[in-house]
This record gives C-alpha cells, structure tokens and sequence, in this order.
C-alpha cells in the first residue's frame, strides 16, 4: 500500500490527532471510521493478510516469527515447532513449489511468445509519466515497520525490483533517492516496456548518471533533457557523445562502460541500437528557416 506514514490509508489525507487503528495489523491508521469501514474488504483481503499477526502453525505463538524458507506460507516460533509441524505442512509445501517452479517457465515463455507482437505500435513513445512517482520500497513503512530495531542483517539486505511498463526513470529515481542513509545493502531494479523508444532513453539517462556523475551541472542538464525540447549546445553535444558510445558497443560493453551497474540483454541491446542510431543522425540546425523557433 502506498499510502505515507501518517496519512489515512483509505483517503490518503492527514491522520487526526485520534487515528483509528486497524485491530488485526500494525501498519493502517485511518482518519475516522468510515475509513476504516469502507477499507475494510480490501485491506483485510490484501494488506492485513501480509502485515497482520502471524501465529506458530505448530504452537501458536505470536512473538518472533520465522516464515518457511521453501513456500514462504507458513510461520515458525522456531526450528523445532517447524520440525514437528512438517509431517502436516510437508504436503502443501511441497505442491506450492512445485506450483511455482512449474508456472515460472510457462509464464516466461508466454511473455516471450506475445512480446514479439507487441514491440510494435501505432502511438507515439511516451517519454513523460502520467502518473506521480512512487517509491517501490518504502522500507521505513514496509519491512522495516515490524522491526524493534534494524539490525546489520537487514541494513545490507539486497532487493530486487521488477517495474513492469516502467515509462521513464521517476519512480526508479525516487526510490533510489528515497532509501535510507543508513542502508547498506543493494537494489537491483529491472526496468521493462515493450516501447524500445522509452527504454533507449532510460538506457541512455542511466549511463549518463554513471559516467558523467562527476560533471559539474550534470543533474541540470539531465533536467533539461529529460523535460524540454529547447536544448543549448552543450546539452546537444552531451547527447550526442553518449548516443556514440552507445552505438559503438554492444551488451557487454555496456555492462563495462557502466562499471556493472546497467546491463541490457544483448536480443533487447539490438533493438535500442537501431533507436540510437536513428537519434544520432538527427541534426542540431537552430538557425535553419525549416526548424522550429521556440521563442515565437
């Protein structure tokens, strides 16, 4: 739920001094209990289930809990109530993971048989979000939330991030931007859209921020790129040279160039070269009679 701490999580508006509080989860406050009411079907469905109190399959203790490693359904007090459980829990375990491990290909390979149809379209790339940025983790209000303190083991954990029909960079930027200072571990997000306009722009942003982070005015200048059409020189040549980076190497060169820190599929790489390519032989004629003038 992507609600800020502090707001109702069924209007989203400021919480009353007198918040009322969801009776099976720690997490959802409400600002009255019409709320809380009209919330209640969604939340208990959805939200409660994950967040709420969880009890020991085996003895049914409530305090520091473990969840199966294998099917992640079920929760543990500790090794030994898990032992005794598992001739009871063994058989839904077992066919949870065999669920999952048999879906997981048919599903990638039905992606993959409709992707080819859909890498095509008739509108134009949508470069701007229409949505306002999110931060897919929220730690503070999500895994962090039930912690009485964050211990190093949480503080390096990895995540990874699957943003599906990402658009442009907002809510990777956001997220990014929004982790904790004291996070030490590292995030792995995945971007994926079908339009390889959108993604070889992303692309091209990503490696602008790792190679140019230094450039005094960079983040001025992605600003300008990523938001106006009216670009000065400078910023026309900074496009330019990463767009000649880009096409002069392949999948593996860019995993170098970026020092690791931005990979792309060498099937999906040949498709964002062709749109680079296009881009590069796009002129900068400002003072032409044909072009545009922004001023007017």
């Amino acid at each position: 739920m992507d609600v800020k701490t502090g707001h109702c999580w069924r209007c989203a508006k400021p919480l009353p001094q007198q918040a009322v509080k969801c009776s099976m989860c720690p997490l959802a406050e409400y600002c009255s209990r019409d709320c809380l009411q009209q919330d209640r079907v969604r939340h208990g469905s959805v939200d409660c289930r994950v967040f709420g109190t969880k009890r020991c399959k085996q003895c049914g203790k409530q305090d520091k809990l473990k969840e199966c490693a294998a099917c992640s359904n079920a929760w543990y007090c500790n090794a030994a109530c898990q032992q005794q459980h598992w001739p009871i829990h063994k058989i839904d375990c077992k066919q949870i993971t065999e669920y999952i491990k048999a879906t997981g290909p048919r599903m990638g390979k039905w992606h993959s048989d409709i992707g080819g149809e859909l890498h095509k379209t008739d509108d134009p790339p949508a470069y701007i979000g229409n949505t306002i940025a999110v931060d897919f983790l929220q730690l503070e209000g999500n895994e962090w939330s039930e912690l009485v303190a964050v211990g190093e083991e949480e503080l390096k954990r990895d995540y990874c991030v699957l943003s599906a029909g990402c658009g442009d960079l907002r809510s990777t930027l956001l997220t990014v931007a929004s982790l904790p200072a004291r996070y030490q571990g590292t995030l792995h997000v995945t971007l994926d859209d079908f339009d390889p306009f959108v993604m070889a722009r992303n692309v091209m942003f990503l490696v602008m921020m790792v190679r140019l982070a230094a450039r005094d005015g960079i983040a001025s200048s992605l600003a300008t790129i990523w938001y106006s059409v009216h670009l000065s020189r400078g910023d026309y040549n900074l496009i330019k040279e990463t767009l000649e980076e880009l096409t002069g190497t392949d999948a593996g060169g860019l995993s170098t160039l970026t020092l690791g820190l931005v990979s792309v599929q060498e099937a999906d790489f040949r498709y964002l070269r062709e749109v680079w390519e296009g881009w590069l032989v796009l002129q900068c004629q400002r003072r032409a009679r044909a072009s545009i003038n922004l001023h007017q």
